[in-house]
């Protein structure tokens, strides 16, 4: 085992294996480590069935070509790692020598996305961050290729000052292990290349028996002074700035110098004009291989190979070579298909490119474009060639004539050279369909009408007259399709249709229609159902109406008592207020009573005097004018007469009690009054009633009613001002 400073901080460490034989396979571990952490990297020998020889393996073991990275979002801490895996790899994260479980922390997420082919993001997300997360946490990456590990330190401040940063980092495995066994299988070298600070130490642990140099019976030998072939860089291919010259180059480093030799396909590639091969020599252990094309063209391409080999190994690096040139178009177009069914025309022409191009079909001076009859398909028939075809669908005369077709790409155009369609097919005769043989259903027995109870079965059922096995049938209820269900099912022998409802409710109650079709036509048949609901519940129903109908009457003879409770209370309202009316106006009379008495004794005499002097000069007056005395009233007073007068010829005649009560006087003075006003000592009305007086005594003097009325209130009031 050996270990060599491939640059600073790059370390390339070797197991070299010599008389390697199949009881060497088995799976290699490299591990290097120094005091930051560790790197892992693991290889499988294995070997081809029946051979010693062994067989390289396929794939990418895990490798992180960067440095990983910590970044901060928010409350989120992030720790990201690229790599590059194939197959895809199982991914662990440690936090020191734990292992982070998924889902045991909330507060921890760990992520991983493709971003390329065979490259990966892995993160490892930590929201809200305290002291206890820092440390140091490792990334493992693993599959059936090797493993890998990227090592990261998450410090945090403590107090003003920050911890201080490690002078160095974990190791890394910068590329694939890789194992090369020379020419004659004798001798095979594992070999990693790793990335550490400060130099690590390593370990290679396998099937064999130590960890240094071996051979068959596991002799240990002397280190060979010498190493096999290794990439120092990826092998490349560098065109020139016109495009005139392509250089294909590998840098190598062995000891003792290499041979090599360029391939294409699998022949070797030998100089010529326009091919030159050349080496150079950098140092002692370095070398630089170069093929070179000038004024490459189409036919250049392919996959080349630089095969470079030394007695310790050997090493190939594989190159593919496109040259991008305008398309070509080396044969005439040709027409390959006639279809007279469909009438179709196939014109076809053949390019080479090594992209797919872009294709116009002309027609004479016309650019024919794609529509419902014209279309086109570009089919890659071979790497760097491809079938452009025009088809013409329905084509007619006008579809005659000189079709050619133009290919394009970034470096040109190329034209081809033109067809003639001379041939277009003619339609054939339609032949008219036969018209087959049979007749449509006929129905023997149609539906017939059901009645059914509630929760019993009720059966339609159609009968043909003739079986016909191939006929379908289709229910309905209504226009709605029937569709099988627990309650409902259907069956068809042939020749009789039934439809049965096991437990009938209300819902279906309607019109059922069966219709029986085959490929000659249809025939139907259509009937009711009816439900009928069970007696019990009838009765139930009316006894639940008079039921009802009791709460009804109940109902409104509360209304009425309390309708008619707010109507007595509301009369008995309007007595109390009329009671109260009465006794305010009592006392009132008494009073005007107590001061008329005092004032009445005073002017009885005098108003006596003066009343039958007033009934002599009436007297006098009657056969002379009608003059009707006004007598001019305070505002108060007039009222109190209107009121008077209005009461009396309402009432068609007024007993005095009522008067005495309505004026507030004694009814004899009153009487007393209106005798001789009214002529009431008069014969012609001796018949009347005594205490009853009427507008109508006195009607052949117009108006005298009303004044003697108005008189006798002031004649009985002497706190009222009389006007003559």
């Amino acid at each position: 085992m050996s270990m060599q400073e491939d640059a600073k901080l790059y370390h390339i460490v070797r197991l070299v294996i010599i008389g390697v034989n199949s009881g060497d396979k088995g799976e290699y571990k490299a591990v290097a480590s120094n005091k930051l952490g560790e790197g892992v990297a693991s290889i499988n020998l294995n070997f081809d069935a029946g051979s010693e020889k062994p067989k390289i393996p396929e794939g990418k073991p895990p490798r992180f070509p960067k440095k990983p990275g910590i970044r901060q979002q928010g409350e989120i801490l992030i720790m990201e790692c690229v790599l590059e895996a194939h197959p895809a790899p199982t991914i662990r994260w440690f936090q020191g020598s734990k292992a982070i479980e998924p889902n045991a922390d909330p507060r921890i997420k760990m992520t991983q996305k493709v971003t390329g082919k065979d490259t990966y993001l892995l993160t490892l997300e930590i929201s809200n961050p305290t002291k206890s997360d820092g440390g140091q946490y490792r990334c493992n990456a693993h599959n059936a290729c090797g493993e890998s590990n990227a090592n990261i330190s998450l410090n945090f401040q403590g107090g003003e000052e920050e911890q201080q940063k490690p002078d160095g980092y974990a190791p890394t495995f910068l590329e694939k292990p890789k194992i090369v066994p020379n020419a004659t299988g004798t001798l095979i070298t594992m070999q990693c290349k790793v990335k550490a600070k400060p130099k690590p130490e390593f370990v290679c642990n396998g099937n064999a028996s130590t960890d240094w140099w071996f051979m068959r019976g596991e002799e240990e030998q002397q280190k060979p002074d010498g190493y096999a072939p290794t990439f120092l860089e990826k092998p490349k291919i560098v065109p020139n700035a016109t495009g005139t010259l392509i250089t294909m180059q590998c840098k190598v480093k062995a000891k003792p110098k290499p041979e090599f030799v360029w391939y294409r396909g699998k022949a070797r590639v030998k100089e010529s004009t326009r091919i030159c091969i050349r080496t150079v020599e950098i140092d002692a252990e370095t070398f630089e291989y170069y093929l070179e094309v000038k004024d490459p063209g189409a036919d250049d391409t392919g996959s080349y190979k630089c095969h470079v080999e030394n007695k310790f190994g050997e090493l190939n690096a594989n190159l593919n070579l496109n040259i991008e040139v305008a398309p070509v178009i080396r044969e005439k177009p040709k027409v390959i298909r006639i279809t007279r069914e469909t009438r179709t025309v196939v014109i076809e022409c053949r390019v080479q490119s090594q992209t797919r191009p872009q294709v116009i079909w002309h027609k004479e001076s016309t650019v024919v474009r794609e529509d419902s009859r014209h279309v086109i398909h570009i089919k890659e028939a071979a790497k760097g060639e491809y079938e452009v075809q025009l088809e013409i669908e329905q084509a007619a005369e006008s579809d005659k004539g000189l079709y050619k077709l133009i290919a394009k790409n970034d470096k040109g155009e190329a034209t081809s050279s033109e067809v003639v369609v001379t041939e277009i097919p003619e339609p054939e005769e339609e032949k008219k369909p036969e018209k087959p043989k049979g007749t449509k259903p006929s129905i023997a027995s149609g539906l017939t009408g059901t009645k059914v109870k509630v929760g019993e079965m009720a059966e339609f059922s159609c009968s043909l007259a003739k079986s016909d096995q191939k006929a379908s049938v289709t229910w309905y209820k209504g226009s709605t399709v029937i569709k099988e269900t627990k309650e409902i099912s259907t069956s068809f022998t042939g020749s009789l249709a039934k439809l049965t409802i096991k437990n009938c409710s209300a819902e279906y109650n309607g019109i059922y229609k069966c219709i029986i079709k085959n490929e000659f036509g249809s025939e139907e048949s259509s009937a009711s159902l009816t439900v009928e609901a069970v007696e019990e519940k009838k009765e139930e129903k009316k006894e639940e109406k008079k039921e009802e109908k009791k709460v009804e009457k109940k109902e409104e003879k509360t209304v009425e008592k309390k309708e008619e409770k707010t109507v007595e209370k509301k009369e008995e309202k309007k007595v109390e207020e009329k009671k109260l009316v009465k006794k305010v106006e009592q006392k009132e009379e008494i009073k005007v009573e107590k001061k008329e008495e005092i004032s009445l004794k005073k002017v009885t005499k005098k108003e006596e005097i003066k009343v039958e002097a007033v009934e002599k000069k009436e007297v006098q007056k009657k056969d002379e004018t009608k003059k009707e005395t006004k007598i001019k009233f305070l505002e108060p007073e007039g009222i109190m007469v209107t009121a008077n007068v209005a009461a009396v010829a309402e009432n068609s005649g007024i007993a005095l009690e009522d008067l005495e009560a309505t004026l507030g006087i004694k009814a004899t003075l009153i009487s007393r009054i209106l005798r001789g006003k009214l002529d009431y000592n008069n014969k012609k009305f001796a018949g009347r009633a005594p205490h009853l007086l009427c507008g109508e005594q006195n009607s052949a003097r117009p108006g005298s009613f009303r004044n003697t009325l108005e008189m006798a209130t002031r004649a009985s009031n002497p706190l009222l001002n009389l006007a003559a």
